[in-house]
């Protein structure tokens, strides 16, 4: 639906704020969102996404490609309540029919990120720096299955 393009669009504007200033600085994140990266992974991957929604307001997606989980978002004013686990639980299940092992890449110093996809069996695999964005990354694996 048009109207879920936007609804996911300020879920994402919300929540990259909120979530990724404390450890990229405000200035960084601000300059991301300034390039439109937020809103154009949105328009491109919108046929791709999972959608969770609580009373028809928009609460988190996720959106995958091939083997890779490539965005899994909840809503600052969401978090905690089990939604993350069940998207990524969908997520997997979606993925999985088709390879043996899943990978995603996250920010290295996103710890809160990173102990979730620990929690739910996902391993480092590897560092590398971003170069355009300036940022180190971790690469992570999980068996399929």
């Amino acid at each position: 639906m048009p109207t879920d393009v936007e609804a996911l669009i300020e879920l994402s504007l919300r929540t990259t704020r909120a979530s990724y200033s404390s450890f990229l600085g405000e200035a960084a994140v601000e300059a991301f969102i300034g390039r439109g990266a937020v809103a154009g992974f949105v328009r491109e991957s919108i046929d791709r996404a999972l959608v969770v929604t609580i009373e028809d307001e928009v609460a988190g997606y996720a959106v995958g490609t091939g083997h890779h989980i490539d965005q899994l978002m909840i809503d600052e004013r969401f978090h905690r309540q089990g939604l993350g686990t069940l998207l990524l639980a969908r997520l997997e299940e979606h993925l999985d029919n088709e390879h043996d092992a899943l990978e995603l890449v996250s920010f290295r110093d996103n710890d809160q990120a990173n102990a979730f996809y620990r929690k739910h069996g996902w391993q480092v695999t590897g560092a590398y720096r971003d170069e355009e964005n300036g940022v180190e990354m971790v690469t992570m694996r999980k068996e399929a299955g």
